[in-house]
């Protein structure tokens, strides 16, 4: 028996822990193998991240020797814990044409093969000749996990691992299926989104700090060119589902100039991420080619930075002459994709803190087109960058505040969703529900290309805010995270005011 999980050398890589050259081995073997005419099998354990290969090996070991023959094995439990198993867990509902094809590949060419693992529902019923459960190859079970009623013994399955779902109930194949492996209860559970105030647990992946622009507020554009490999970042989505968390953020940098951007986003929803998040500068997805294949890629939440409806103030911020001129041709090409979530992310600065409500006019109108759009206005975090350009960028807070009211009173006025971050609670007095801090998943992780961060919260709180002796006499001195330390640094604490 040849275990092949995969063609790709990455996940290869990812999914055996060794290294890509022992794929070509593999097919080698198999070559040699194929010249001795012995009987081999070929084994291929499904999981989330490689499902859709299936068919893909298939004709490759058919095209080797049609004297192997081809075991498709659902992925079994390989630990004791559960919560290690089910990011892997096949994406069975996305599995079952790639499963069906193969077997029609198969069939057509006389080629063996047979599976084990995958509830009956999920196959063709001219296919269940070649499960491995069907004894008889029309529905006669093996008799050993049959019980008195006629249908499958839970008491007698080795090792307690298969279990029927509420879904099963009333299924004509329930006495002759085994159902699902025990992890896929956990799997689906995961899969409900959770209903409260709070986002859903999340991990924001940095891919690298290498970027297409040059921005002149990036906090982490002095960090070098930096990028986290393909194998470290499904790593941290393994990491991230195991936690529980449910939306993933790639971010930079820009994360749209890496060469797996798509086999990324893809291994993120087939791991079973409710939201796969791509933040970026818009320019790549100026190209509708692009854009189409992220968004079929897996990408259902895409999040452009937007800093002004002047175009030589985009252009300038950016550090790249026709920035602005991409942008708005990325907006135009989402228009053909409504049905995704979208942000924008606009850094407030000097440059740009007297045109939010400008830039507000612009989302309301755009909103009309891309009906599931929300924007975030950030205060400039003076950190990267920006310390190279206090003077130019980094203005006041409570020169900014009377222009970052009236934003959101247009906004609230015609019913469109805008959130502020990092202006403290004592300048939001009656627009707390406009406030990210108060609104962030409660579990959160950042994996930076340094390493992963699995306390990103209080690591945002005690290393990037802080607060002043004026603040413990605020109301608000327990729910808000005060202001960046760099800011206090440059302008003291004059300006906070205390709510009583």
């Amino acid at each position: 028996m040849v275990h092949v999980p995969t063609r790709d050398k990455f996940l290869f890589s990812f999914l055996s822990k060794s290294s890509v050259e022992l794929l070509e081995k593999k097919f080698d073997a198999l070559e040699a193998l194929a010249k001795t005419k012995i009987k081999t099998g070929v084994v291929f354990v499904v999981n989330s991240l490689n499902y859709s290969e299936l068919f893909d090996v298939a004709r490759r070991v058919f095209s080797i020797s049609d004297n192997f023959y081809l075991q498709i094995t659902n992925l079994v439990r390989f630990s004791q814990n559960i919560d290690e198993v089910v990011p892997l867990a096949t994406p069975l509902e996305l599995f079952q044409d790639v499963l069906n094809k193969t077997l029609e590949f198969c069939d057509s060419k006389g080629f063996e093969v047979r599976v084990d693992g995958v509830p009956l529902c999920f196959i063709d019923k001219k296919f269940f000749k070649y499960v491995s459960d069907l004894k008889a190859r029309n529905y006669e079970f093996d008799q050993k996990f049959i019980n008195r009623e006629g249908q499958f013994d839970s008491d007698n399955d080795p090792g307690k691992e298969h279990i029927y779902l509420e879904k099963c109930n009333g299924c004509e194949l329930k006495k002759f299926c085994k159902g699902f492996y025990i992890y896929y209860k956990k799997y689906y559970d995961l899969k409900k989104i959770p209903n409260s105030g709070k986002e859903m647990p999340r991990i924001d992946i940095r891919t690298g700090y290498l970027c297409n622009n040059n921005c002149l507020y990036c906090c982490v554009g002095h960090l070098g060119e930096k990028l986290k490999s393909t194998k470290d970042i499904l790593n941290d989505l393994f990491i991230g589902r195991k936690a529980g968390a449910m939306k993933v953020s790639f971010t930079g940098g820009e994360p749209t100039i890496r060469k797996d951007i798509f086999f990324i986003t893809r291994a993120a929803r087939d791991m079973g991420y409710y939201e796969v998040q791509v933040i970026t500068n818009g320019r790549m997805l100026s190209y509708q080619p692009f854009f189409d294949k992220l968004v079929e890629s897996g990408a259902n939440h895409i999040a452009f930075s937007f800093d002004d409806v002047d175009e030589k103030i985009v252009d300038t911020l950016s550090s790249v002459k026709g920035n602005y001129k991409q942008l708005m041709k990325a907006f135009e090409n989402a228009k053909k994709y409504p049905e995704v979530l979208y942000t924008t992310i606009t850094v407030i600065n000097k440059l740009n803190y007297k045109h939010l409500t400008d830039i507000v006019r612009f989302l309301i109108n755009l909103n009309k087109d891309l009906p599931r759009m929300f924007s975030e206005f950030m205060f400039i975090s003076p950190e990267g960058n920006a310390l190279k350009h206090v003077d130019l960028l980094i203005p006041r807070i409570r020169d900014v505040v009377p222009y970052v009211h009236q934003a959101l009173d247009l906004a609230i006025e015609n019913n469109y969703m805008l959130n502020v971050e990092a202006i403290p609670l004592c300048y939001m007095q009656g627009y707390e529900n406009h406030v990210v801090e108060l609104h962030m998943a409660e579990k959160r992780f950042m994996a930076n290309p340094d390493g992963l961060d699995k306390e990103y919260n209080t690591t945002r709180k005690n290393n990037l805010k802080a607060k002043t002796l004026k603040c413990r006499e605020c109301k608000y001195f327990d729910i808000c995270e005060g202001v960046h330390r760099e800011y206090l640094k440059i302008f003291g604490d004059d300006e906070l005011k205390p709510v009583k």
